[in-house]
């Protein structure tokens, strides 16, 4: 059996690797909406009967947030939409106006980051199939224990982010999680 191995863009990986977690096609589509938007254009999403438009707008930022995409969005009360762009390149490097320390990983650290990412998983999901319910801190003590020690300050954070967004867990409070199967 014959394998080819072929060069991949890291951008690329990354859009797959987020699509393919996306635990809904509203977000799915938002996230191909991100991906596919020129400089210069715009995308909006129209708020259907009873929803939220802080709910969107926040469903928006995070999706951003997670791309690594520095967008404006705006929320149209009147016309029931929340817009998004690309920042004006004029305001990312105003300095007057305050923003985030920019994070810029080199390929190392973000192989490293989803690295990092996949024995959380692995990790999560052996627990869970021994026990209902397990906390964060049992899966950093289960990785510390297997030799996995994570060199993060604060590794319950990270443990509940990631399983937050595993379909096989139910947040149930704080850092405790119900596994679903």
């Amino acid at each position: 059996m014959a394998i080819e191995i072929v060069e991949v863009d890291l951008t690329e990986m990354r859009r797959t690797a987020l699509l393919s977690r996306a635990k809904s096609p509203n977000v799915r589509a938002l996230y191909e909406a991100m991906f596919s938007l020129e400089p210069g254009g715009a995308r909006a999403v129209i708020a259907e009967p009873g929803e939220e438009l802080s709910q969107i707008r926040n469903l928006v930022t995070q999706c951003a947030a997670r791309a690594d995409m520095n967008l404006q969005i705006v929320v149209d009360r009147i016309g029931g939409r929340v817009l998004f762009t690309h920042k004006p390149q004029d305001s990312i490097d105003d300095e007057t106006t305050p923003s985030r320390p920019s994070v810029s990983r080199s390929p190392e650290e973000q192989a490293a980051q989803i690295d990092r990412r996949e024995k959380i998983r692995a990790a999560a999901l052996a627990l869970g199939r021994e026990r209902p319910q397990i906390s964060a801190q049992e899966v950093v003590d289960y990785l510390r224990h297997s030799g996995d020690e994570l060199d993060l300050p604060r590794p319950t954070t990270a443990v509940s982010a990631v399983m937050r967004n595993m379909p096989e867990f139910e947040h149930i409070d704080r850092s405790r999680f119900s596994y679903r199967g």
